[in-house]
């Protein structure tokens, strides 16, 4: 809740990244309901068998949460930049 109350609060512009905390409101939304629908254990048995898992990767999630992960990464990097920068 407090992800989109900081970026409602946001006046519109380019530099302020409203869109990147609105988006982080989301994806911390959609992870409190995973976690209380285990929505993403249900993956965990058709990724293994579509992509016959095993050993190492035998937990399928981990190759989601990867490829999910370094997708964000990505997109935020300047975002990230930004308040890395910002002096206290």
């Amino acid at each position: 809740m407090g992800l989109a109350i900081i970026a409602l609060r946001l006046p519109k512009g380019e530099a302020n990244y409203r869109r990147h905390w609105l988006i982080l409101a989301l994806i911390f939304t959609y992870l409190s309901m995973d976690e209380t629908s285990v929505t993403h254990e249900m993956t965990i048995r058709p990724l293994r068998y579509y992509f016959d898992l095993d050993s190492a990767l035998y937990y399928s999630g981990a190759v989601a949460a990867a490829v999910l992960q370094a997708v964000f990464l990505f997109s935020y990097f300047g975002f990230l930049r930004h308040f890395a920068g910002q002096q206290l």
